[in-house]
């Protein structure tokens, strides 16, 4: 959905800065850890020692994260 693609792309800007980073290798949004109505973000990479990670984050962090980001820009 177009309206969550903002949201994946600040998952994906915060995880790439995780320092056991590797690769990301996956992002989209899980209705299971979340609902319909709000979903929640998820983010899966590989980390430095090889093995597979996920993150999960609410839509309200991601806001925060974005408001936080526009402002340093």
């Amino acid at each position: 959905n177009e309206k969550y693609v903002k949201y994946i792309n600040v998952a994906i800007d915060i995880v790439r800065r995780l320092p056991d980073c590797k690769n990301i290798f996956n992002a989209d949004l899980s209705v299971n850890k979340g609902t319909p109505s709000n979903p929640v973000v998820y983010v899966q990479y590989e980390s430095i020692d090889g093995r597979i990670q996920s993150e999960y984050y609410t839509l309200n962090v991601l806001d925060y994260y974005f408001r936080k980001q526009s402002k340093s820009e």
